[in-house]
């Protein structure tokens, strides 16, 4: 039996793609820019410097593992952290 190598499946990069959200995105743009054609295999996602103030689109990424969501304008409301569990 031959040995299956997952290294090429592997997100290793985490390329930001030139891209300008504008601080909205939905389902389909994380797709778009993550190349994916299922949020359940976004695991690396950059989306720093976009302006975004509302992340709820990010719970339809259930694998995400590693994240950039720097120098946005995010504001978290304590009561919504619960919604992503």
């Amino acid at each position: 039996m031959a040995e299956i190598n997952i290294e090429k499946f592997r997100e290793l990069k985490n390329n930001k793609a030139d891209f300008n959200l504008n601080g909205k995105f939905d389902e389909i743009t994380l797709k778009t820019i993550s190349g994916k054609f299922s949020c359940e295999l976004i695991f690396n996602l950059d989306l720093s410097n976009q302006l975004l103030t509302d992340i709820s689109p990010l719970k339809e990424c259930t694998n995400l593992m590693l994240l950039n969501l720097t120098k946005n304008n995010i504001k978290v409301n304590r009561n919504d952290i619960y919604k992503f569990y």
